[in-house]
């Protein structure tokens, strides 16, 4: 399982405090009361943040498993499977994966024949 790197208890402090600050200034004046006392406990007593910090991650790693499918999905239908529809359409074949049963070979020669043998030997 992979192990994420935690971000110290006053970072996540100051963090909070500053996001409830800054809502707060803009919307909720009471959001300001709110980040004026995780500074200050960030400032004092930092360790009492740990298990809201835990538990903010653990919500973090739950929506990366709800979210990400549905983004790469959304991408998948909203871009590549419309480019396809249209090659398709178009007649074009990227990959020359079309069956040609007269070909002997699916084999392409290169002209010219390509990197010489040792040319991959000393790379750096």
């Amino acid at each position: 399982m992979n192990t994420v790197l935690m971000p110290s208890d006053r970072k996540f402090g100051w963090t909070f405090a500053i996001l409830f600050f800054l809502v707060g200034a803009f919307s909720h004046p009471w959001m300001m009361a709110v980040g004026a006392a995780l500074a200050v406990i960030t400032l004092t007593r930092a360790h009492w943040l740990a298990p809201f910090k835990g538990a903010w991650m653990k919500f973090g790693e739950l929506l990366n498993r709800v979210v990400s499918p549905i983004v790469m999905g959304v991408i998948f239908f909203a871009v590549f499977t419309p480019v396809a529809i249209v090659m398709r359409l178009a007649g074009r074949d990227a990959l020359a994966r079309r069956y040609e049963p007269a070909v002997p070979s699916y084999w392409k020669r290169r002209d010219p024949p390509g990197p010489a043998d040792d040319s991959f030997k000393n790379l750096f």
